[in-house]
């Protein structure tokens, strides 16, 4: 009878080990290599593209409300009505920080009460849509109807 040290001893003879040691099984690192290095790249590719869509979706989100916010303050001011060109102030915002998507729509609407903007780009197969609005608030004339109502109500209370 022959013991397990000798018949381990047959099996690496038949398998072709050379007097290194590594035993016959050199191949099979490369074989589990060569299957897992395409999976590891596609997660990495999508890290990277994940974070390209993000950054440059908080890059839109930011520059539209920084955009409505400026629009909503040239309206509210007397004189200055109609003149700020909203389009073209946000893509100075946006002009060169973007890095996946590059071309891009955007719609202003200016109404008696608020601004909105809505952006939407594109890129491949992904896509991308960010609308923001700011209230045009005037609050000097409520202050000036709450002073001539309390001129009109009798004192000591609400009727």
């Amino acid at each position: 009878m022959s013991t397990a040290k000798e018949w381990r001893q047959c099996i690496r003879d038949e398998q072709g080990a050379d007097d290194a040691g590594r035993g016959g099984m050199s191949g099979i690192m490369t074989i589990e290599l060569a299957c897992l290095m395409p999976v590891l790249m596609l997660v990495f590719q999508l890290i990277i593209y994940s974070t390209f869509y993000y950054h440059d979706k908080i890059i839109l989100i930011a520059a539209a409300g920084e955009t409505v916010v400026v629009a909503a303050r040239y309206e509210r001011k007397a004189g200055f009505q109609g003149e700020m060109d909203v389009e073209e102030f946000f893509r100075s915002q946006v002009a060169g920080k973007l890095i996946l998507f590059s071309g891009m729509r955007v719609e202003a609407d200016k109404t008696k009460d608020e601004v909105r903007i809505t952006v939407s780009a594109q890129k491949g197969g992904m896509s991308l849509e960010v609308m923001q609005c700011a209230v045009i608030s005037k609050p000097e004339e409520m202050i000036r109807r709450m002073s001539i109502l309390k001129g009109v109500l009798p004192e000591g209370g609400e009727d």
